[in-house]
């Protein structure tokens, strides 16, 4: 999508709203692992993991924080989009719903793999920072996948932004 004819009621906002709402849901991965690392620096973590509670119910509860976050953002990303940018959705507004559900999802296991992965909250902090810039900007969160390069292109649709960008797209028009 680079943008339709002067008559085809497109206006830009069907690339730049979902762009924005997939490039800034990337930099909310990291809130999940700043929890538990916060946790570890109060020393409360092996009180957490003392408690009654199974491995399951307390990353469940760790979750919680990053996934309200993200549908809060979500809601206002495509609400101001709505409002400010005349966004119009083409497709079923469950679809919109389905799609913004998968990603949520996705950034909230991304997360949790970045937290197994990661020994320190600057190493958390620089990989979802440039994670989100990398994989948001190759994905089509910033332009258009049709103007990157080929190789960019070509990687593209190993990234999980193209996944949501080609989703919000589908549904949006």
């Amino acid at each position: 999508l680079v943008g339709g004819a002067p008559d085809s009621g497109f206006n830009g906002a069907e690339q730049v709203v979902p762009g924005a709402t997939v490039l800034f849901s990337g930099f909310l991965v990291g809130n999940l692992g700043f929890g538990v690392f916060r946790e570890h620096g109060w020393n409360t973590w092996e009180r957490l993991r003392a408690s009654r509670l199974g491995t399951a119910e307390l990353l469940s509860g760790k979750a919680i924080t990053p996934i309200l976050s993200l549908m809060l953002q979500l809601v206002v990303m495509f609400g101001a989009g709505a409002l400010l940018f005349d966004l119009h959705v083409e497709g079923p507004v469950v679809g919109v719903v389905a799609v913004a559900a998968a990603l949520v999802l996705m950034e909230v296991a991304l997360g949790f793999m970045l937290l197994s992965l990661c020994r320190s909250v600057l190493q958390l902090n620089a990989a979802t920072n440039i994670g989100a810039m990398v994989l948001g900007g190759i994905g089509g969160a910033v332009t258009p996948i049709d103007t990157l390069p080929g190789w960019a292109q070509a990687i593209a649709p190993f990234t999980p932004a193209y996944w949501a960008m080609q989703g919000f797209t589908d549904v949006i028009i």
